[in-house]
C-alpha cells in the first residue's frame, strides 16, 4: 500500500474527447482496476475476479435508499 499521496498513481479517463462521447468498455474497465491495484502492490487480476465471483454469489440487494456507490460497484461486477 502506498504511505504517501505521491505513490499512488492514478489514470484518468475522460467522459468527452473533442466533443465526441467516450464509450469505456467492460474490458477497459477491468484492466484499469487492475493496473490502479497493481500500483498498490495487490494482485490486481486475482483481486478483481475474487469481487467478481463474490457479487456474483452473494449478489447487493439494492434498494431505493442504497447510495449510488453501490450501485456502480453492482453494476461493474455483474
Amino acid at each position: 500500500m502506498p504511505y504517501n499521496l505521491t505513490n499512488f498513481k492514478v489514470s484518468t479517463y475522460y467522459a468527452r474527447s473533442g466533443g465526441e462521447d467516450l464509450d469505456i468498455s467492460r474490458e477497459t474497465l477491468y484492466v484499469y482496476i487492475m493496473n490502479t491495484l497493481d500500483n498498490l502492490q495487490v494482485d490486481g487480476e486475482q483481486c478483481l475476479l475474487r469481487a467478481i465471483c463474490e457479487v456474483a454469489r452473494e449478489p447487493f440487494h439494492i434498494t431505493k435508499k442504497n447510495s449510488v456507490l453501490e450501485k456502480i460497484a453492482q453494476f461493474i461486477f455483474t
